[in-house]
């Protein structure tokens, strides 16, 4: 019988136990059922990086040639509905067990499933795979029993019958980091302390805000320090790549980050949704002390103040080495 055991996140293969075959991104953005192969190894390696008491689950950095890279899905939560790579991360639920069925080797089984942090009925909504290799992974009911719903994790140090050393090689030597062409005369890379801070603009003076009557709309207002203020960096993955949270909750009760209203360009308008974002942060000194840059994950646009006055939209910009680019971060 499965026992239940602590799941703390890495890298890994992931072998459907039902049908054997292993989740594999192709084509872009589709997420299927395929044999293991040596040369999709890239595309069928799986981090799982905790979050929100959840986990993001994404190929590795480069994988995927900047293209996206998050298990998700769009539309509706419902049996049939198929997942795919986003750019933005959701949440996941995964629960793990060890299997003891086989006497030859410890094997660990993860079930993956939507988490009610999304607002609506997800629980029970488990990542399957049809009986037909190279079928797209759906959303069905979760089913007791059911090992077309688990996943057998293989990683570093697992007897799995793999070629171990080739897929230590490979993660050994993925970049640890998104590298754009703007990195060079970074002198570190690190996220202000820890607690909400206000964030001024660097050319305007004014702060980042959400608005309070419809949670979503965000400008740069005169400095007040109320909650819709005050932000937040939650960590994702390592120590670059953060989510920025709001002090205040969307209308319904979640919690709200910055992200864009896509597609992800220059000029597009950062807005609070409750979906969150990995952007890099970069840190900068300067004459006015530390500043920040946000950039959005895999490109070189940079969160910037629109027009340098009060309610100046945020948006996306290219990458220059101007103020209305950097944010000084205030305690509260």
């Amino acid at each position: 019988m499965p026992t239940p055991t602590p799941f703390a996140g890495g890298t890994y293969v992931l072998f459907n136990v039902y049908h054997g075959t292993v989740l594999t991104a192709s084509d872009g953005t589709a997420v299927v059922g395929e044999p293991y192969a040596e040369a999709k190894l890239p595309f069928q390696l799986w981090e799982f990086i905790p979050f929100s008491g959840g986990f993001v689950i994404r190929l590795p950095p480069h994988a995927n040639n900047g293209g996206p890279a998050y298990l998700t899905f769009e539309g509706k939560v419902t049996d049939e509905q198929v997942t795919k790579l986003g750019a933005q991360p959701m949440v996941w639920n995964v629960t793990c067990e060890i299997d003891n069925t086989s006497t030859e080797v410890v094997r660990y089984a993860l079930s993956v499933s939507l988490r009610r942090v999304w607002g609506i009925a997800m629980q029970g909504h488990h990542v399957d795979l049809d009986f037909v290799k190279g079928s797209k992974v759906q959303l069905y009911h979760y089913k007791p029993g059911e090992n077309c719903q688990r996943w057998y994790a293989h990683r570093r140090g697992f007897s799995i019958g793999l070629r171990r050393s080739l897929v230590n090689s490979y993660i050994a030597s993925r970049p640890e980091t998104e590298q754009n062409d703007h990195d060079v005369g970074v002198r570190n890379r690190v996220a202000p302390e820890p607690g909400p801070h206000v964030l001024l603009n660097g050319e305007a003076g004014t702060a980042l805000d959400v608005s309070a009557a419809h949670r979503r709309d965000v400008k740069c207002w005169a400095v007040h320090k109320d909650r819709n203020q005050q932000w937040e960096l939650v960590p994702i993955g390592d120590t670059t790549n953060y989510a920025i949270r709001s002090g205040v909750k969307a209308l319904d009760g979640r919690p709200l980050y910055l992200t864009v209203e896509a597609p992800a360009k220059v000029g597009a308008v950062v807005v609070a949704t409750p979906y969150p974002v990995p952007w890099r942060v970069e840190w900068r000194a300067g004459p006015a002390g530390d500043s920040y840059q946000f950039h959005w994950p895999g490109t070189n646009l940079v969160m910037a103040e629109d027009v340098g006055k009060d309610g100046a939209q945020v948006r996306l910009d290219k990458f220059r080495p101007q103020k209305g680019q950097l944010w000084h971060a205030v305690d509260i």
